[in-house]
């Protein structure tokens, strides 16, 4: 008996060897990846859904079928309008992404090149196809051939004068901020703005600007929509004073009337 114990040992430890290789080759085998079937995509408001999917070359089943989750999420967050997105399976192997869009406070127009910026004066190319961009434009900031370059604008001191405008604007009175329509810089000339329901421009000039947008503010809710078909400008551009152009044809036909 005690000569055949080291065969019956020997035998054990086989079986036991034969067992924990069989149970790694069960774990270390990868587990075959999931196709995705579908992909859907939701919280787009500025462009289209297949506009993102087409960026990141998720339209063609053949093309995103063995993709990772993750990979996807790259995919998509790569697109400039994009802040975050998140991406998980279903139950029948849809790919649904749900992301959220980067907040724009205005479009930039500058020698035909249109940008939507951003709060954190981030310049995004505007894309064919975009919609619900109801933003104040602001135009024709002062610049240099080295300015040209993307990544120069937010250093740019006209650019940040006229955000800053728009963004005293957005703080004190927003219902004024949304009726503002353009900012013209006119490339370091006096500022004007323009209202989307008044033809006459504010002048704002150069020097204090934030002053000069508040001292408009205070003055708007006295200028109800009547009273402004009289007045051809109001006028900034001297500390401390503020001048109204009015049409003499529409006083003048005023007192003809009276």
């Amino acid at each position: 008996m005690a000569k055949r114990f080291p065969y019956i040992l020997s035998s054990i430890l086989l079986v036991l060897l034969f067992a924990v290789v069989a149970g790694l080759s069960i774990f270390l085998i990868p587990a075959k990846k999931a196709q995705i079937n579908l992909i859907e995509l939701k919280g787009n408001i500025y462009l289209p859904k297949e506009n993102y999917l087409r960026y990141a070359h998720l339209l063609n089943r053949n093309e995103y079928r063995y993709l990772d989750l993750k990979t996807i999420k790259d995919r998509i967050k790569k697109h400039p309008y994009v802040k975050n997105a998140e991406v998980r399976l279903d139950d029948f192997n849809k790919a649904l992404i749900t992301l959220s869009e980067k907040p724009f406070d205005a479009i930039l127009l500058d020698d035909s090149k249109q940008f939507l910026v951003t709060e954190q004066v981030e310049l995004v190319p505007m894309f064919e196809g975009t919609k619900y961009v109801d933003f104040p434009l602001v135009k024709d900031p002062k610049t240099t051939k080295a300015f040209r370059m993307m990544k120069f604008y937010k250093n740019n001191s006209d650019l940040i004068v006229g955000l800053k405008m728009l963004t005293t604007l957005k703080l004190v009175n927003p219902a004024l901020y949304q009726n503002l329509s353009e900012i013209d810089l006119r490339k370091g000339k006096d500022i004007l703005l323009y209202l989307s329901n008044s033809a006459y421009p504010v002048l704002i000039g150069r020097g204090n600007e934030i002053k000069k947008t508040l001292y408009f503010n205070a003055l708007y809710p006295y200028m109800n929509a009547d009273e402004s078909q009289n007045i051809n400008y109001v006028d900034l551009r001297f500390n401390n004073y503020m001048y109204l152009g009015i049409n003499r044809d529409s006083v003048k036909s005023s007192e003809n009337r009276i």
